[in-house]
């Protein structure tokens, strides 16, 4: 039951990004957010490097929790293999060598999720390799009592207003 009310926390939070039109931002520092992890599209032609696709957060090992949405066209498409996950990532434009790259094993999408849909819009991936855990990667701290009130912080890469082209390429926070 605790685990149940624990990914609920998450999901909230992920229900709020998706809700969200302007999130002002701060820039983090490496480290700070060892849980946050990237979500790549792998080029098909084999020329184009990475491009930076969604975030998720690691629960264990060998979990990470995203948005369905992320996930969802590529296991209709039966190419979920163009996806790859790589906790310790902070810059995009540059490796530190913290970069742990794995790929997902198994996507489980919420049943009552649709394309496009705001609702439901979860995801759980299973990795494969699991995760190796240090001071750049962790599981995201949850708190044991859960209320319906408080603060969140949210942390990633991407656009900070709706429609802006242009995406943040270290990790910020909110």
């Amino acid at each position: 039951m605790a685990h149940l009310k624990k990914l609920l926390l998450l999901a909230l939070a992920l229900q709020l990004v998706n809700s969200q039109r302007d999130l002002p931002s701060k820039r983090a520092n490496e480290g700070d957010y060892p849980y946050q992890v990237q979500l790549r599209i792998v080029s098909t032609n084999g020329k184009d490097p990475p491009a930076q696709h969604c975030g998720g957060a690691i629960l264990n090992t060998y979990l990470v929790l995203t948005a369905a949405h992320c996930v969802y066209p590529y296991i209709q498409n039966d190419n979920l293999d163009q996806i790859e996950v790589v906790a310790g990532e902070h810059d995009l434009k540059k490796q530190s060598g913290h970069e742990q790259v794995v790929q997902i094993h198994e996507a489980f999408v919420h049943k009552n999720y649709g394309l496009g849909a705001k609702i439901d819009d979860i995801a759980l991936l299973l990795l494969r390799p699991e995760l190796n855990f240090n001071e750049f990667v962790k599981s995201i701290p949850i708190p044991k009592n859960v209320s319906n009130t408080g603060n969140a912080t949210l942390s990633g890469w991407g656009r900070r207003s709706h429609g802006s082209k242009s995406v943040t390429t270290t990790t910020h926070w909110n």
